[in-house]
């Protein structure tokens, strides 16, 4: 685990989310690096976003939609994993960690995403999680493997909200990576 900070960095597209962006990051430690892709040209929320450690705030300048906000954002990540979460999602130390720990064992990984409660199934004698195999997941919460997915290029950027993430998880498939939940 001494590596979770080098390995992973949160990604979030917002548009106008200031209320609720604040609430999203104050259960993240300031030791993840975190990417911030807004979809407008508001200076001030830059300004003010930026302020938190490790936060970097890009600007798209209009509403470019998701897919296209995300890549840029995407595109700039060099490390191992991208935790990409909406803005409102309620996340903490402990949910990243397990996510971690459970998705960077995963040799063919492209996408680990829980349960909509932030759960992974866990077996309860065992102590362990229950993945399950399937076609696609949900894009509010993504654990991605950045260097599995850079082969598809990321999301396509003609879907401007709403079901880039069953086109990608889609795409991956094809090229033999694996999508869990």
């Amino acid at each position: 685990m001494k590596n979770i900070y080098k390995d992973i960095e949160i990604l979030t597209v917002t548009y106008k989310s200031d209320h609720i962006i604040k609430s999203c990051l104050k259960k993240i430690d300031k030791k993840y690096k975190i990417t911030i892709v807004e979809n407008s040209d508001r200076k001030n929320f830059k300004k003010n976003i930026e302020k938190r450690r490790n936060t970097k705030c890009i600007l798209t300048g209009s509403n470019i939609g998701f897919g296209r906000a995300f890549n840029i954002g995407a595109k700039n990540i060099k490390k191992r994993f991208i935790l990409h979460i909406n803005p409102d999602v309620s996340i903490n130390n402990k949910i990243i960690s397990e996510i971690y720990k459970v998705g960077s064992k995963i040799k063919d990984l492209a996408i680990l995403s829980p349960t909509e409660s932030l759960k992974l199934t866990k077996i309860k004698k065992k102590n362990k999680y229950k993945l399950i195999e399937t076609d696609y997941v949900k894009g509010f919460f993504m654990f991605i493997n950045n260097q599995n997915c850079k082969k598809s290029n990321y999301f396509d950027e003609n879907f401007f909200l709403y079901l880039e993430e069953f086109d990608l998880c889609k795409r991956l498939k094809k090229y033999g990576y694996k999508i869990y939940k």
